[in-house]
């Protein structure tokens, strides 16, 4: 598709707001072209189709490349839908990532956990998991640190 037809595409898309279109946005969402990506994140992160988080949880999933991860998580946290069945995914990638996947991934933890939709469960095997990387890997300050000031909001010490 030539660029001007993906963005009348993805222009008739933000206008009918359609969960079965969010593929096709998703796929352009890391689209070489600036225009087309920002356009893409932009919708996909004002998105409130509830049923959007599972197309959207399906593609960080099968995401290789750090900064797609680490924008499919920005848009995570922006969307406010319900990622909570996902929990322990983000735990692991905020482990196995970079300072800013990693916060990104916290991010979207936090944002489960603010709006009481956590099991209390995965909560306590994910900071169980986040207090063995802290000290695990005491070379890695900042992302320690930033791992701790986390961990006193879900532990409230």
């Amino acid at each position: 598709m030539k660029k001007e037809e993906i963005l009348e595409k993805i222009s008739n898309i933000e206008k009918t707001g359609n969960v079965k279109d969010i593929p096709f946005v998703l796929d352009n969402l890391f689209n070489n072209d600036s225009e087309i990506s920002n356009k893409c994140f932009k919708i996909l992160s004002d998105i409130k189709i509830k049923e959007a988080n599972k197309i959207l949880a399906e593609k960080l999933l099968s995401a290789n490349n750090e900064d797609d991860i680490r924008k499919l998580l920005s848009i995570f946290w922006q969307t406010g839908l319900d990622f909570g069945e996902y929990l322990e995914h983000f735990f692991d990638i905020a482990i196995k990532y970079g300072l800013e996947t990693s916060m990104e991934a916290m991010s979207v933890i936090e944002n489960i956990y603010h709006n009481n939709k956590i099991d209390d469960k995965k909560l306590s095997e994910g900071i169980d998991k986040l207090k063995k990387y802290v000290i695990s890997n005491p070379d890695d300050e900042l992302k320690a640190k930033m791992i701790k000031e986390f961990l006193v909001i879900f532990q409230g010490e």
